[in-house]
């Protein structure tokens, strides 16, 4: 009986002294993790706050590990998008694009202008063949449009310039595709 209560009360003093190591092993390792993001914080340049994003297209890719700089009253929102919806890869932090949605509703696929220039503020390329994602600077009513898209249809973004002319309108579906629009000839 007394060998039982020494097996026991042995096995329970290795059961917390194991847990107690276990516990401050985590805590160091969670110290020294903290210790490196905050030198790899302290080292990595603070871009400069800007109230809006450029209008022309950069010319080289943004740095990925740059945070990215959101316009006052705006939302951060980035969406997925195939290889055909990224502009033939010439997409840029500082872009201006339209964005064009295509839906489906009981079998009918609609295709039509959803959001008129739309500031580009991140965009990773993603791999050969595979889907990229955009950010882009949003109001809350354009975010929750194009996300509702995103979830749900097909988006193709349209790289704008200045004198890019962009007409809001029913779009076009699979009866109207080849009927001639107001306008043309």
């Amino acid at each position: 009986m007394l060998r039982r209560f020494c097996t026991l009360g042995l096995a329970l003093i290795l059961a917390v002294v194991g847990t107690g190591a276990v516990v401050l092993h985590a805590r160091a390792s969670e110290v020294r993790s903290a210790d490196a993001r905050n030198a790899a914080m302290a080292t990595k340049p603070t871009p400069s706050p800007s109230p809006e994003p450029a209008a022309a297209p950069s010319p080289e890719p943004a740095d990925p590990t740059e945070t990215l700089v959101v316009p006052a009253g705006k939302l951060a929102v980035s969406v997925e998008l195939k290889p055909a919806g990224q502009v033939g890869g010439q997409l840029r932090a500082g872009s201006e694009v339209a964005v064009f949605s295509t839906t489906a509703i009981d079998g009918a696929r609609t295709t039509r202008l959803l959001l008129v220039r739309v500031p580009v503020i991140g965009f990773d390329a993603g791999d050969q063949g595979k889907p990229g994602v955009a950010t882009f600077a949003l109001t809350q009513a354009d975010a929750e449009r194009l996300i509702h898209v995103a979830n749900g249809g097909t988006l193709h973004l349209a790289l704008l310039n200045a004198t890019s002319a962009l007409r809001v309108g029913p779009g076009v579906d699979d009866e109207s595709l080849f009927r001639a629009q107001p306008g043309e000839g």
